[in-house]
């Protein structure tokens, strides 16, 4: 096919595209939706006013707990608590529009989203249909993500779904209707991303990997573009982690205006994320940088950890820009294991100790207390600990940004089951240049381990 033929091809999909784009719900944002140069106005996830909710967990195999629900956070947490929710799976959600949402447990019986209400008094009631995906909800090869952007916007992505070109889309859904939905929303095709000769994609894949996965571990809509991770290889480790087919990250950035796909790579990293209960991407709120967490291999820490970033005013990976586990942190192997970036200051865990994972033999096991909460800063890369105790990564929730202060929770077993929950108000560069390490925080919340429960799994406000 020559050269115009393929324009003319590709300028007769993107009239299609646009003219479906002006049918569809909620896609082509104009007008009062943009602001700060581009960044969508979505809703703030940070100034919240409503009821609180702490996740509970016990100690057995699947992280099985409940969802508590507070009109004021106690002084000492106790669970279950009065008007609790219990689940098969109590590892954390995300608090949104008034509501709080999870993936799935074994109790639904297939994978999905759930919905929760919880009153002002605390009662945590489940709040429209189950929005289900098919499938089993625990153990599965793939998980689902979600990723939740306003309140008739949402998106997730399916690796288990068949067939397998499923699997390359992004689809929407509308969180806060009763039942919650997708009608009326066209899925958003990512597969030309694996197309050598698609017109509408620059840095097309090439690949003969087995598996091929579209925003399984990252989804994030941030002004013109959806950010989704590609991630293709051929076989699985231990850790039911796709094995990158090289040893390179890939994020594609979708231009909601004209359907065009740009993708972006960063060499010498791999496997973005790890639990999609708590993704380990961040957008700064002041900034509008886009931070995420690559972990490597974690059975055999290659490639080495690494925090990597998309530019407020970019749509591809900043390839000058990373922090590395091993090169910035005295050579450590470990994994940033949790994410949160506000005014340029990274909220992570860095381990004392080199971590073992499933018998890799380099360290202490990823469960023994070791995790330090600790703060960077992301122009100068200087990082300083905070006080808060050391925590053993039974609970993997980010720590949470919630009306301008910091939350973070901890489990060690020193003594047994103590665990709680600390804060600081939120830093920026100056407050973190000023402050001694480690920098001081403010006690929350104490923890008493009753009725099977011994830890905290998860910390939220709606």
């Amino acid at each position: 096919m020559n050269l115009k033929s393929q324009f003319a091809m590709f300028a007769a999909a993107a009239t299609l595209f646009l003219a479906s784009c002006k049918k569809d719900k909620a896609f082509n944002e104009s007008g009062a939706l943009k602001l700060n140069g581009g960044m969508a106005a979505a809703p703030s996830f940070t100034s919240p006013t409503g009821p609180w909710v702490v996740w509970g967990g016990k100690g057995d195999l699947y992280w099985s707990g409940a969802i508590n629900g507070y009109g004021t956070l106690p002084a000492t947490l106790s669970f279950p608590a009065a008007g609790n929710f219990g689940v098969n799976y109590a590892v954390g959600g995300r608090a949104a529009f008034n509501y709080l949402y999870k993936l799935s447990s074994s109790n639904v019986g297939s994978r999905g989203i759930q919905r929760y209400s919880v009153s002002s008094t605390g009662a945590v009631t489940e709040s429209g249909a189950f929005f289900n995906l098919g499938g089993s909800p625990l153990m599965q090869t793939n998980e689902i993500n979600f990723s939740l952007y306003k309140p008739d916007t949402a998106y997730y992505t399916n690796a288990d779904a068949t067939p397998a070109a499923e699997r390359l889309k992004v689809f929407r859904f509308n969180p806060t209707a009763t039942p919650m939905t997708a009608a009326g929303y066209t899925a958003i095709d990512f597969s030309a991303v694996f197309n050598p000769s698609a017109s509408n994609v620059t840095n097309p894949i090439t690949t003969t990997a087995s598996t091929k996965l579209i925003g399984s571990k990252m989804i994030i809509d941030r002004g013109d573009y959806i950010f989704a991770d590609v991630l293709f290889g051929n076989s699985y480790n231990s850790l039911k982690q796709v094995v990158q087919a090289d040893n390179n990250v890939y994020v594609a950035a979708f231009n909601k205006s004209t359907g065009h796909i740009t993708v972006s790579s960063f060499t010498g990293a791999s496997n973005i994320g790890l639990f999609n209960d708590a993704p380990l991407v961040s957008r700064d709120e002041v900034t509008g940088d886009i931070y995420f967490s690559t972990l490597g291999n974690m059975a055999t820490s290659t490639s080495l950890s690494k925090i990597l970033k998309i530019d407020a005013a970019s749509n591809t990976i900043n390839a000058s820009w990373n922090i590395d586990m091993a090169a910035n942190f005295s050579g450590r192997k470990g994994e940033f294991n949790a994410l949160l970036v506000h005014d340029n200051i990274i909220y992570t865990k860095i381990p004392k100790t080199d971590v073992t994972y499933l018998g890799s033999g380099h360290g202490v096991s990823y469960r023994s207390d070791i995790w330090q909460w600790t703060a960077v800063n992301a122009l100068t890369k200087a990082s300083k600990r905070l006080n808060v105790p050391l925590d053993n990564y039974y609970a993997y929730q980010n720590a949470r940004l919630i009306n301008n202060e910091v939350y973070f929770i901890y489990n060690n077993s020193t003594p047994a089951n103590n665990a709680g929950i600390r804060k600081i108000p939120a830093l920026n560069t100056g407050t973190f240049g000023s402050a001694t390490s480690p920098i001081a925080t403010t006690a929350v919340s104490g923890f008493t381990s009753a009725a099977g429960y011994i830890r905290i799994m998860g910390l939220d406000r709606l």
